[in-house]
């Protein structure tokens, strides 16, 4: 089978972008209102689903839409989406078609990476129908339209010219393309990409070693970025382990089972076909032939669902159909064979038609005809046309070598058929002195020299002797040591599988690291967020606050200064009519109100001032407005003393017993110091007992009388004793103690 550059066909396979839909695409259509938005759904859909029962009705739909829309870069993306559409269902001239009309309109709209895309596209149908000289002229044509395009799309180019190379067997120049392609590529710039061409430099390396050291490289980074480039990474490290000589060629059916283990997961069926073919072969030159021809069957079925039926896959089936030795079944495929590649001109398809044939005839038991023969001719013809002709000479040498073992007992008298076989057997013995060792080759060697023998030269046939001799001293010498090398060949093979998963765990903990710290790191940028988020509201909210409060206060200091101005004012208006009365007791009693009422103006004069507006520091308001009453009431021969503890106090309380104080003290100004004394005090207690007492007291003459009439009869007193109970929620108390002797109980809180 052609399975050059498998990896390339994965690249190109990859280069659609995935598109999920869900539900039906006339649903979908529906809830789309903009014409435009409309047909670019209409176009994902197709390049998505090319081979949906819809998507020509789609196809059509987005032709009715585009008629609408005038711009050249929708026109072109509905030709590349036809181009694409026909492509997948195996019209390549039709998709070329609508692709060269995507590339006419880009490059008139000026969209020349886009147009470089298109003829990326045209590309692609070349791979698929293996024409590397069509791959570089289209190439050559276009140079100067990809050096406008961008770097990625340049890149992509270079490969394609080096797996052009490859395809026409130019390897040095594949070679070199590929590595000044990699000098100049960073991997994160096009990872598929970069994957591909050290594949591509490891398939052309020409020692093992070397080879397998570039896919071990890549080995993790494929596993990493794409399916299906690590599954072609592990078939291309199973083939090479196959074309071994030695024992650690059966490291390949590992590598092999490894993809085989992902081909749930794989997008390209081209993939999926090349690793069972692979493994098909791998069984069948181990002469396994059920095993291979399960795998070929598989290979078979799988091209056929996804419209992958190249011809070689029904070659297998007969093939293996030929060496189970099932007639029937090899007849009914090597029919369908030939009718496929009937009209081929394609000398790798030609070769193995008539290698087939060869084997279908041996098979019915015509191994030593001459259309056996002739057969095998013909094969031999083709594949010295192929450029490498090492290909065809080792698919066709070990069924060469079966034939000429089965007809030399029975060529007496067939001299041109003997020339004409060991015309063929110089070929390949000169192929090999140049190019190495054919597959069989001690079979063939003994073979050729017989005949050599029998009907050419003697003296050659000597030489091929002595060589075949050295050839099984050699093979004895080999099986000799094979037990010493057996364990070695299987603890490197288990070393190098062990490194190998040794760097898919390394790479896998590491990217579960990078993941976890990258989580981390987001929950943290969250985290902060959010606090940053609860910090400027509360930010916002305390300013929002700390403004109402500085208003309320304002408000209340203006209450206060008014409150404080109406008092004053009202007590003007007393101190008005007092000259007007002639009555003295009604002037003492306006005298008396106009003094309580200044004790309040007094009271809200020092709240206004006050920093604080919901409580107040009553010793210090206490010792005011003792000063206070002293500057009102002169007394030269009385002085007040003040004996107070801390204690800060709500407005609710502080008010009335301001008011009690007041009225205390005014009451024994006026009334306890008849007589000139130079010890009259009143003294102003507070202290924290069980309870906060508050005692004003005075050495004067006392209350007169009996001190329950005075405390029913004093409009004073009855004004004190209101206060303190419905106000300060407390209890008041008085006597005769060497003077006069006022007690108020009261707790500070509400």
């Amino acid at each position: 089978m052609k399975r050059l550059f498998i990896a390339f066909a994965a690249y190109c396979a990859l280069s659609v972008a995935a598109f999920a839909q869900n539900g039906s695409w006339e649903d979908q259509l529906k809830s789309i209102t903009n014409k435009e938005e409309k047909f670019r759904f209409l176009i994902d859909f197709v390049n998505d689903h090319p081979e949906h029962e819809q998507a020509e009705n789609v196809l059509e739909r987005a032709t009715e839409l585009a008629s609408e829309l005038t711009q050249d870069s929708l026109l072109a993306m509905l030709q590349q989406t036809k181009g694409n559409f026909e492509k997948t269902h195996a019209n390549y001239s039709g998709a070329w078609d609508r692709y060269s009309a995507a590339k006419s309109i880009y490059l008139k709209a000026r969209l020349y990476n886009e147009a470089g895309e298109v003829v990326y596209k045209q590309m692609v149908l070349l791979v698929e129908q293996n024409l590397p000289d069509s791959i570089i002229r289209l190439l050559d044509q276009n140079k100067a339209l990809f050096r406008l395009s961008e770097q990625r799309l340049q890149n992509r180019v270079q490969l394609a010219y080096g797996n052009a190379y490859y395809m026409l067997g130019r390897n040095e120049e594949a070679l070199n393309t590929f590595l000044g392609l990699l000098d100049g590529m960073e991997v994160a710039q096009d990872t598929q990409a970069y994957i591909s061409l050290c594949m591509n430099v490891a398939q052309l390396q020409s020692q093992f070693d070397s080879s397998m050291n570039w896919y071990r490289k890549i080995l993790p980074l494929a596993e990493e970025a794409d399916k299906d480039l690590h599954a072609s990474l592990l078939m291309a490290m199973g083939w090479q382990y196959s074309q071994r000589d030695d024992k650690i060629r059966d490291s390949a059916l590992y590598y092999f089972k490894e993809a085989e283990k992902r081909i749930g997961y794989l997008k390209s069926p081209l993939i999926k076909v090349n690793l069972c073919t692979y493994i098909a072969d791998y069984f069948f030159e181990r002469a396994e032939y059920i095993l291979a021809q399960e795998y070929f069957i598989k290979a078979w079925e799988l091209g056929k669902e996804n419209g992958v039926e190249y011809p070689i896959l029904l070659h297998n089936v007969a093939m293996g159909y030929v060496a189970l030795n099932r007639r029937d079944s090899a007849s009914h495929y090597f029919e369908r064979y030939k009718e496929a590649v009937k009209n081929s001109e394609d000398n790798y398809e030609l070769l193995l038609l008539h290698q087939l044939n060869a084997g279908y005839l041996r098979m019915k038991g015509d191994s030593c005809s001459v259309e056996v023969l002739s057969e095998f001719e013909k094969a031999i013809a083709y594949a010295v046309k192929l450029e490498d002709p090492r290909h065809g000479v080792k698919m066709i040498n070990t069924h060469v070598v079966n034939c000429l073992l089965d007809s030399s007992l029975n060529v007496t008298g067939k001299a041109r058929i003997a020339e004409s076989i060991l015309e063929h057997c110089r070929f390949f013995y000169g192929l090999t002195n140049r190019q190495g060792q054919l597959l069989n080759y001690t079979d063939f060697l003994k073979n050729y020299a017989s005949l050599e023998a029998l009907y050419g030269d003697k003296v050659h046939a000597l030489e091929l002797y002595r060589e075949l001799t050295a050839a099984y001293g050699e093979m004895n010498r080999k099986k000799y040591m094979e037990g010493l090398d057996e364990a070695l060949i299987k603890y490197k093979a288990d070393l190098k599988d062990t490194e190998i998963r040794l760097l898919t765990e390394k790479n896998r903990a590491e990217r579960n690291m990078r993941n976890l710290i990258i989580a981390g790191l987001a929950f943290a940028l969250i985290s902060l967020f959010v606090i940053f988020l609860l910090y400027r509201r509360e930010n916002r909210t305390r300013k929002q606050l700390d403004e109402r409060n500085n208003q309320v206060e304002e408000l209340l200091r203006e209450i206060h200064h008014r409150v404080k101005n109406n008092l004053q004012i009202v007590t003007s208006f007393i101190h008005i009519q007092l000259d007007k009365l002639t009555d003295p007791q009604a002037a003492q009693a306006l005298k008396d109100t106009a003094a309580r009422i200044a004790a309040l103006a007094s009271l809200h004069h020092s709240l206004y001032q006050h920093e604080d507006l919901s409580s107040i520091h009553l010793e210090t308001y206490i010792r005011k407005l003792c000063d206070d009453i002293l500057h009102t009431l002169p007394h030269d021969s009385v002085r007040i003393d003040c004996e107070l503890e801390a204690l800060k106090l709500d407005m609710d309380k502080a008010i009335p017993l301001g008011l009690v104080i007041s009225e205390l003290i005014t009451n024994a100004l006026k009334h306890a110091f008849t007589e000139k004394s130079e010890d009259a005090r009143i003294t102003v207690q507070l202290v924290r007992k069980e309870k906060w007492e508050l005692t004003v007291s005075d050495n004067g003459k006392g209350i007169p009388g009996n001190l329950n009439e005075a405390g029913q009869n004093s409009i004073g007193l009855r004004l004190i004793q209101n206060l303190v109970k419905k106000q300060v929620k407390g209890e008041f108390s008085f006597s005769n103690q060497n003077g006069a002797h006022f007690t108020v109980t009261f707790l500070p809180g509400h």
